[in-house]
């Protein structure tokens, strides 16, 4: 999974565990302050006014997930 590309159903799950992700930290007394996720596929992220890379390392396993502002 690592490497390859998220798109189409893939990336709405992926957008979807991001927000159980919210709720377990909500649920064990983390204040999570999110909007409901977008997917946008038609536009560049070069394109963002402002661009947020998070990047992830899970054992071995790293990541990094860019949000982005338009």
């Amino acid at each position: 999974m690592y490497g390859m590309p998220f798109e189409g159903e893939m990336l709405e799950s992926f957008v979807g565990e991001l927000g159980n992700i919210a709720t377990q930290l909500s649920n064990g007394g983390i204040t999570v302050d999110i909007t409901t996720p977008r997917i946008v596929s038609e536009v560049s992220i070069t394109d963002a006014e402002k661009q947020l890379s998070v990047p992830l390392k899970f054992g071995s396993e790293e990541m990094t997930i860019v949000f982005a502002i338009y």
